[in-house]
């Protein structure tokens, strides 16, 4: 099983051990967009989808989000309220819409495949406020 966004969810990267392959260190790299700003929100949302899009916000993998990113996110809440409203769930289309949220980065299992880890408690008291640690693997791989 891979590490991509498929398969198990990797270990976090102090219980790896091992050497880096020189496929995970080669990377393509493109500027950023300068400004990223999120859409507002649907009023006519649901209110789990509203609940997402006010967590989002507060999210520390939201610093890496583009343009493309809010648009996928406000489609993700379009499709969770029409999941929610809907007589009749299929399973298909949560299955589609935990596939959006995954490649948001949404979960803690998510955020580990892509490479991605947030700190919080310990390590923010012995380094000054909470920041998005992104580790060497994931600058080598998404520059």
């Amino acid at each position: 099983m891979g590490t991509g966004i498929r398969g198990r969810v990797p270990k976090r990267p102090e219980q790896r051990m091992g050497h880096r392959t020189k496929a995970e260190l080669k990377t393509d790299k493109a500027p950023a967009a300068l400004n990223v700003l999120a859409p507002d929100p649907d009023p006519d949302w649901h209110p789990i989808a509203r609940m997402y899009w006010d967590s989002f916000h507060g999210s520390g993998q939201v610093r890496f989000w583009e343009p493309s990113d809010w648009a996928a996110a406000f489609d993700a809440m379009d499709e969770i309220t029409r999941y929610k409203e809907s007589p009749r769930r299929s399973s298909q289309m949560r299955a589609a819409i935990d596939s959006i949220l995954a490649r948001l980065a949404v979960t803690d299992g998510d955020r580990r495949r892509l490479r991605i880890e947030l700190t919080r408690g310990l390590e923010e008291a012995e380094d000054g406020p909470s920041e998005v640690a992104v580790m060497d693997d994931y600058r080598a791989l998404y520059g």
